[in-house]
């Protein structure tokens, strides 16, 4: 469930061992095969284009030296789609879905535990809040990563009130890319890799940023204070009418 719908939507039950079948691993070595091609004909042409006269002596050649790249490029994902899957497989048995998602309750109504929710966000460190609707009780935020270490994280909280007054709160993380490299991304490992490859990313960033909220929510869970430090709610109300339009 998304608050702004991304360009593409990805989601799977990542609890089954079984998820990924030998079959799967074509995708990525498909994706990665055609980027190769791609990427060292360009290269090559480039070449080209600076000495033209060479062309009939260089082709043959150059036919060879393109098409055992992208089967280089190939290969190699396959390989790192193994590690992936492998990691992926060794972090599911020690901790199963408590990686990247955590669930509790709260003995207060839905609107309080929004209020806890917003206060609980503002613990992170250079977050933002890009998605907010207090109607569906959902709220999104991202904390800043660090771009050569690891990538944004998206924290999502869902919200639901159950019949006697407690509050059920879900949180999932993944990481967070802009438009242009969540494409790249789709292009080069296709839809069924695509939500291991969003939760498998800073695994260990986002189980310390959940354990911190999870933390803070548990702490905090007679929660009576209105209009939290940190947010103002009249100042949220028009990122979120425009977020929405946006998304439209």
């Amino acid at each position: 469930m998304y608050l702004v719908e991304p360009k593409h939507k990805y989601s799977a039950d990542l609890s089954r061992t079984d998820y990924l079948q030998p079959i799967d691993y074509a995708r990525p070595a498909a994706g990665f095969f055609v980027f190769g091609l791609s990427y060292t004909a360009l290269a090559t042409l480039a070449c080209l284009m600076l000495d033209p006269f060479q062309a009939p002596t260089v082709l043959p050649v150059t036919f060879h030296f393109v098409i055992t790249g992208a089967i280089f490029y190939a290969m190699a994902s396959i390989a790192a789609a193994h590690l992936v899957h492998l990691r992926w497989l060794e972090r599911l048995k020690q901790n199963t879905l408590h990686m990247h998602q955590r669930k509790l309750s709260v003995q207060i109504p839905k609107e309080p535990a929004l209020e806890l929710c917003l206060a609980a966000s503002a613990q992170l460190a250079d977050q933002r809040i890009i998605g907010f609707s207090p109607q569906r009780g959902e709220i999104r935020v991202v904390s800043r990563g660090q771009w050569w270490r690891s990538p944004d994280t998206q924290i999502d909280f869902r919200l639901d009130q159950s019949f006697d007054g407690v509050t059920n709160i879900t949180l999932d993380a993944q990481s967070h890319l802009d438009n242009f490299h969540l494409s790249m991304l789709h292009m080069l490992w296709g839809d069924k890799w695509m939500p291991l490859m969003l939760a498998n990313g800073s695994l260990d960033r986002q189980d310390t940023m959940l354990n911190d909220i999870a933390d803070y929510i548990a702490g905090h869970s007679s929660w009576t204070y209105q209009h939290a430090i940190g947010y103002d709610p009249d100042a949220l109300e028009p990122a979120e009418e425009s977020e929405f339009k946006s998304a439209s």
